[in-house]
């Protein structure tokens, strides 16, 4: 029933969120805002490149197999296996060729470091994706659940052993794999399980097109959560990077609801074909997206401003982040219900634009990163937050006015 859907989903989505948060400040306060900015850097760049290189091959996976053609998810491992390939050659080819660099955060070392959890994270998205994309939702729960757990405890084991942070990395680098392997014997075992009747073959071209068509529009919001992370390390300081990348978990606590909402409303946005009421129904998770940002917000700010000098003693200078980032980031819960609706109506070139114009907008964070350091990238992220809620305004004011043309 749908009462008791959104509890439940809000549950599952903050596992994560909950994961996430309890290793940022006990790395923050174990590894000091140098620490905690070096192991955000690498992780943020690395999540990036494999989120850009993994192409959403998932949906190319899914569609295929439903429509069962043979071989679809050997095709879609085949693909993957190419960004996986690229990326530990990379990784290696600059280790062994090039001397010892340093642009920002960037060294040759961390570089080989990104390279390699870049490639796990393909694996794991490629596997875990398409177990979600073809209906097996409770193992994909499961898949998830594991992850974080795992990166939890690996984390916290580690930074006990040893308070560095490729300790940490390394703690994600197999959460990855281990959360890939599950994934991999659930999709095996769920399809093994499927008695259809076999079609026609799956190609290769059509699976790989259908996926980048798709890939565009979620690689633009990729590019914004992740892009003033890794602006800010190149042209900062490992000490600015740690204490907002403390900030910024801080403010993203909104989303709880939000990643939540997302997923309803491009389940309704496939299961609703009149537009007059897939756009009610938006209205009524935006509000319900609204009412709870507008009910947890006070208590962010007032946690912010008490207890994180407390418990985190040598991040004060977050809290002004987060009261500049905080706006910003309750735009950005209900701009992702909006595209999440957008991607649901099947209209690829609507999502492409919203995609090309979220990249665009990301160009924003390298003079004011310049100019004000871990200050500006807070002011960039809230500006480009709300660059990207009047695209994506745009484009639903165009779909409403001229249906057939889109």
């Amino acid at each position: 029933p749908r009462s008791t859907l959104f509890p439940y989903t809000t549950l599952f989505r903050s596992l994560p969120l909950i994961s996430t948060l309890l290793v940022t400040f006990v790395t923050a306060r174990l590894l000091g805002p140098d620490g905690r900015g070096v192991l955000i850097f690498v992780v943020s760049t690395a999540s990036l490149l494999g989120a850009a290189l993994f192409g959403s091959l998932h949906v190319g996976t899914a569609l295929s197999t439903r429509r069962d053609e043979r071989g679809a998810t050997r095709t879609g491992a085949r693909l993957a296996a190419m960004p996986v390939g690229l990326l530990i050659a990379l990784g290696l080819l600059q280790w062994l060729v090039l001397p010892e660099y340093a642009y920002g955060l960037l060294t040759r070392s961390r570089s080989l470091v990104i390279c390699f959890v870049a490639a796990a994270l393909v694996v794991n998205l490629f596997l875990s994706r398409t177990l979600q994309a073809i209906g097996a939702s409770r193992s994909y729960r499961r898949c998830i659940t594991l992850q974080a757990t795992s990166y939890a405890a690996g984390a916290l084991t580690a930074l006990a052993i040893n308070r560095r942070p490729e300790s940490v990395i390394g703690a994600q680098f197999v959460s990855l794999l281990l959360a890939g392997a599950y994934a991999g014997v659930s999709l095996r075992s769920y399809l093994a399980q499927q008695k259809r009747p076999a079609g026609g073959r799956a190609r290769l071209w059509q699976v790989a097109r259908t996926s980048l068509a798709a890939h565009a529009a979620s690689m633009g919001q990729q590019l914004l959560f992740r892009a003033d992370v890794i602006v800010l390390g190149l042209l900062s300081t490992p000490r600015e990077v740690g204490v907002y990348s403390v900030a910024t978990p801080i403010a993203e606590l909104v989303w709880v609801a939000s990643q939540a909402l997302e997923l309803a409303a491009f389940a309704e946005g496939h299961q609703t074909l009149d537009q007059d009421r897939r756009q009610a129904r938006l209205h009524q998770l935006l509000r319900l997206n609204l009412l709870f940002s507008a009910g947890v917000s006070p208590i962010i700010i007032a946690a912010t401003v008490f207890l994180l000098p407390l418990v985190l003693p040598s991040y004060g200078a977050a809290i002004p982040l987060v009261l500049i980032l905080l706006p910003g980031v309750i735009v950005a819960g209900a701009t992702r219900i909006m595209l999440s609706s957008l991607l649901a109506t099947d209209v690829p070139r609507l999502a492409m634009l919203s995609g090309a114009a979220s990249i665009a907008l990301a160009v924003v964070y390298v003079p004011f990163v310049l100019a004000w350091g871990a200050t500006g990238a807070a002011v960039a992220s809230t500006g480009v937050y709300l660059g990207q809620a009047c695209v994506l305004l745009t484009i639903r004011r165009r779909m409403m006015r001229k249906p057939a043309d889109v």
